[in-house]
């Protein structure tokens, strides 16, 4: 279960081995249209049996289910927080330097609580393997719309982005806070560093530390950013 234009590559695809019986299937929720055809396009490259794997839909997720709502955005940043990057697209050329240009771009897409979307499904989805959340701001409005998942335990695996997003909404939460709530339901959670998973809830968050909330003060010593980004999986 994957952001399409991030994970649903050839290589991810590749992994599939045969597609009937209890073998592994590929879930994909993405609500920029542009990007949901440029995912389709390059999926076409692919072998037709792998495909039989793969369900692309095209739909945001968030903590509640509507028929419609406004997306903001374009590319790899459409979100339905207005205020993500702030109408701005960033590029980085072959030089390395960041190129910003306004970006007022809207849509209308249908919005869907992952709860809600396991139980739509046919057959209804009763395990997830991984779950892969980066969706600019909003992951805890994700997390809140799969409680019931999480708390009956049949997600095995999720993997979210950490931004400076985060401290960037006032109905936001920190990392401490999301940590803290996948506490509650029995998961540990880790920084997944280039080498090496780093620890930082544990049973009564017992190896959290405060310097973990890296992102929340672009001030501080600390934080690493690039073009004032901040970003940790």
């Amino acid at each position: 279960f994957c952001h399409a234009h991030e994970c649903l590559s050839a290589d991810l695809a590749a992994e599939l081995v045969g597609c009937g019986g209890n073998s592994a299937h590929i879930y994909s929720l993405e609500p920029n249209a542009g990007n949901l055809r440029k995912t389709r396009l390059r999926l076409r490259r692919l072998p037709r049996r792998w495909l039989r794997c793969i369900t692309l839909q095209r739909a945001a997720v968030s903590n509640v289910t509507l028929p419609k709502a406004v997306l903001y955005g374009t590319g790899a940043k459409a979100s339905l927080k207005a205020d993500a990057y702030g109408g701005v697209a960033w590029t980085q050329g072959g030089t390395g330097n960041i190129d910003t240009t306004e970006d007022h771009h809207v849509e209308t897409v249908p919005v869907v609580r992952l709860d809600d979307w396991a139980r739509m499904q046919r057959p209804p989805v009763r395990e997830v393997e991984l779950l892969k959340i980066d969706v600019e701001g909003a992951e805890w409005e994700v997390l809140q719309g799969a409680q019931s998942l999480l708390r009956e335990r049949r997600i095995a695996a999720v993997v979210l982005e950490y931004s400076h997003f985060w401290g960037s909404f006032k109905d936001g939460r920190g990392l401490k806070q999301v940590a803290e709530s996948f506490a509650d339901f029995g998961y540990d959670g880790y920084f997944v560093g280039t080498r090496c998973l780093v620890p930082i809830s544990g049973p009564e968050m017992m190896w959290w530390h405060d310097l973990y909330e890296v992102c929340a003060n672009p001030s501080a010593r600390i934080y690493q950013g690039l073009a004032g980004w901040c970003w940790l999986n």
